[in-house]
Formats: structure tokens, C-alpha cells, sequence
């Protein structure tokens, strides 16, 4: 059944038991959960490792995405960062592959699958899946709700409203009618400077 109004869900696995992972994914009917780990491994909770992962959520009953490989947020082409290395998400948004990926996850969403995003950070706030996807998703008119590790579901919008208080300067107070959008623009790139991956563009070169 088609959605009209599409959801996305994202989560964190944090330091969670499998078991307490599965349930939060079944408190908000999760049935599909898209991997969007660049590296799909954890050294300090190895039941989180891709294949360990792939076979406990489709042993509950949900399918599995791996998805990090154009959704991720580590991206080793220097083309694709600012001038310290850090990745540009803007840049990212732009590229085939992200475009792609995406693009599928909006059909899958529409076509009724109830997909969440899945990351390692337990705060969506210090994480890609936000500062990237979710705002990518958004854009396409899709909606997007964050489960958190206690269960309690946000919306995008209250990860934004955070995201404004917490880099007031990307507000224009000089402005007569102070621009929301616009800020946000500035807020989300802030943001991203602040925890996006950052590439070591001694080692690289440039082609």
C-alpha cells in the first residue's frame, strides 16, 4: 500500500542489548532497517557486525538494507570536503550515488515500508543520519522521526529547533525579516563541520 504522507524513522545502536535493539525497532513497527554505517562493524559491540546484525533482524522478522555505501556519512574523495577535510554534506547530497540511494529509499518509504536508518550514535543530534539524510529526506518530502535510546520518539523539527538555539549566528539579525530556511541552511552546515568525518588530505591526492 502506498504511503501519502511518508515516514522515515532513524535509530542509534548504541551500546543496546540485540534484544533491547529488536524492541525498540517493534515499539514503532519497524520492518525494514537500513544500515547506514559506512563501516557495518563494531569493535565494542560485535553483535552489531553486518553479518551478526542481518541475521538477528531478519530472525525478528524484519528485513535488512545495507545502505552505507551511499547514505554513510565517511566519504574519502577530497572533491566531496571543505578546505580542512572535513566532509561537505552539502557536497555529498549532490553526487549520483547519494542521489541514487536516496531516490530508493523514497520509493521503498512510499511503496509502504516502514524503513528506519540506523547509525551508531545513541544522540541523532551528533550524527549523520540527521545532519545528512534526514535533512535530504525532509527536503523530498518525506517525514522524519528519530527513535531515541528510551523509546521516546522526535521529530525532525525539534532536532532543528535544537539545531538553531544551538548556532544562533546562522540567524541574520540584521535582517528586517529574519529568514527560517535560510538559517537552517547555515545551522545544518555548522553543524556538519562539527561531527562530520574528516578526511586527512595529507595522505590524498587529488586528481
Amino acid at each position: 500500500m502506498k504511503e501519502t504522507h511518508p515516514v522515515a524513522y532513524t535509530i542509534g545502536h548504541s551500546n543496546h542489548t540485540m534484544a533491547k535493539f529488536i524492541e525498540l525497532l517493534q515499539g514503532q513497527q519497524i520492518n525494514v532497517l537500513v544500515d547506514v554505517r559506512s563501516a557495518p562493524y563494531s569493535k565494542y559491540v560485535p553483535h552489531f557486525n553486518k553479518d551478526a546484525l542481518k541475521e538477528a533482524v531478519e530472525g525478528a522478522g524484519m528485513s535488512y538494507a545495507y545502505m552505507g555505501n551511499v547514505l554513510g556519512g565517511r566519504w574519502l574523495d577530497p572533491e566531496l570536503c571543505f578546505s580542512d577535510g572535513t566532509v561537505d554534506y552539502g557536497l555529498v547530497a549532490q553526487t549520483d550515488e547519494f542521489r541514487k540511494g536516496l531516490r530508493t529509499l523514497i520509493k521503498d518509504v512510499r511503496n509502504g515500508a516502514r524503513a528506519a536508518l540506523m547509525c551508531c550514535e545513541k544522540d541523532p543530534y551528533d550524527c549523520h543520519r540527521f545532519a545528512l539524510d534526514a535533512r535530504f529526506l525532509q527536503e523530498a518530502g518525506v517525514a522524519v522521526r528519530h527513535i531515541l535510546e528510551d523509546g521516546r520518539v522526535i521529530e525532525n523539527s525539534e532536532l532543528e529547533a535544537r539545531l538553531l538555539a544551538d548556532y544562533p549566528t546562522a540567524i541574520d539579525l540584521f535582517s528586517a525579516t529574519p529568514d527560517k530556511a535560510q538559517a537552517l541552511v547555515r545551522a545544518y552546515e555548522d553543524r556538519n563541520r562539527d561531527i562530520a568525518y574528516v578526511l586527512d588530505l595529507g595522505s590524498q591526492s587529488r586528481s
